[in-house]
């Protein structure tokens, strides 16, 4: 996700209460965002003075008004160690107001303050900035989450909230150790809902992708495992009349050692052959379809050509040959022409779906990817798999008719599509 600068405003620091973060900020160009013992958390500050939390005022009528983040374009990033759960508390409370964390990391080498860029971007000439990282901690965001049963106020309650929220998520974070943090909307309106963040130390590293494949259709918000992804999580400020309704704002939920990841990070990781920073650059929705694929059960390879409903046949010479005629046209156009494609990338997503109307199956569209594209090899072949499978959603969305995939193997994940072709 590329930013974009925004016409910011400009807010006294006077006119607000607020305890200032102790994370000093070291000076722009100079870093050392590779920790070489233990883990770390990457501190985004805005370089360009915009605010990193919400500002919650009484305006002149007398109405109670709230401004949102401002949306920073330059940033200076520092890393600050992290080797136990108390770590990410401290560094959480000490963040100021221009401050925010980030679940990836600096591209070593990049000059700052910079971009928060997971690609190049392509109209100005900036370079990615920010790539993937592994970590032993993770941040859960959980938003207005509904309070089912006996009522309580999360704000009065933070601990009775936080015990809440973990029951409710996966079995491997029950009775475990957490940090609790209320979010900058806590205490603000009704509070028949739950706005808090929690904290976990695992028992190994997780990248992002790991962890969005791990949480994905859980009760966290998985946005923050985007690598470039802000995390908002400084003390909102209160002023002119309005006052913080929170009396505490994060504390710890005592509760056994570390987490285990699941059973599908630890298989995605797999999948994801290649080095961490390629998890920037998956089209949106295709953690979740890898999540779905590790979640089918195991099927045996299907050869040969299948019979669809209404008579429709697959996998067909006919069929075969034009599906590689439209791979060959793609590679002389302009589009694939301009840089090196990546198998989980826009122009491969695209193929995909556009091969879908050549009467081809899921399986033969993977073959033909990997025999065909200069770019891509064998070591691809889990990654172009579940985007093939991804990209069946397009043609859904678009109208445009989508064969029959009845089953879809490869090396390491196998599928059973739904969705049958209506012939026309």
């Amino acid at each position: 996700m590329n930013d974009q600068p925004d016409s910011g405003r400009s807010i006294g620091p006077e006119d607000f209460r607020i305890v200032e973060g102790v994370i000093p900020a070291p000076k722009a160009g100079a870093h050392s965002l590779k920790q070489r013992i233990g883990d770390f958390i990457t501190v985004a500050t805005a370089a360009d003075g915009k605010l990193m939390t919400k500002v919650f005022f009484v305006d002149r009528d007398g109405e109670e008004q709230t401004l949102s983040y401002d949306k920073g374009y330059l940033f200076t990033f520092f890393t600050r160690p992290a080797a136990c759960l108390d770590d990410l508390v401290r560094v959480l409370d000490g963040l100021d107001r221009h401050s925010c964390v980030i679940y990836g990391r600096l591209i070593e080498g990049i000059s700052m303050p910079c971009r928060r860029l997971l690609n190049a971007d392509q109209k100005t000439g900036h370079p990615a900035t920010i790539e993937d990282a592994a970590h032993s901690w993770i941040l859960l965001d959980i938003d207005k989450l509904p309070i089912e049963g006996e009522l309580f106020d999360p704000v009065a309650e933070p601990e009775r909230a936080a015990e809440y929220i973990r029951a409710r998520l996966p079995s491997e974070f029950h009775d475990a150790r957490c940090l609790w943090r209320l979010t900058s909307s806590a205490g603000i309106g009704k509070r028949d809902t739950i706005s808090m963040r929690l904290g976990f130390w695992l028992d190994r590293r997780l990248t992002g992708a790991e962890a969005k494949a791990w949480l994905t259709s859980t009760i966290a918000d998985c946005a923050i495992y985007t690598p470039n992804q802000v995390i908002y999580a400084a003390t909102p400020l209160f002023g002119r009349g309005r006052v913080d309704p929170v009396p505490r704002r994060s504390g710890i939920l005592e509760g056994r050692g570390a987490v285990t990841p699941g059973e599908t990070a630890t298989a995605f990781a797999k999948i994801m052959a290649r080095r961490a920073s390629r998890a920037g650059i998956i089209p949106s929705g295709f953690a979740a379809r890898v999540i779905d694929l590790l979640k089918r059960p195991e099927l045996t390879p299907e050869g040969g050509r299948r019979e669809a409903a209404k008579g429709t046949v697959f996998d067909t010479e006919a069929a075969v040959g034009a599906g590689r005629d439209r791979i060959r046209r793609a590679l002389a156009s302009d589009e694939w022409r301009d840089s090196q494609p990546t198998p989980t990338g826009a122009r491969a997503y695209k193929l995909a779906a556009s091969l879908k109307d050549e009467a081809l199956s899921a399986a033969k569209i993977v073959d033909l990817l990997v025999e065909m594209v200069p770019w891509f090899d064998e070591e691809d072949r889990p990654l172009i798999a579940g985007m093939v499978e991804s990209a069946r959603g397009l043609t859904r969305k678009t109208g445009r008719s989508s064969p029959a995939w009845s089953k879809v193997h490869s090396h390491t994940v196998r599928m059973i599509p739904v969705a049958v072709r209506q012939t026309r």
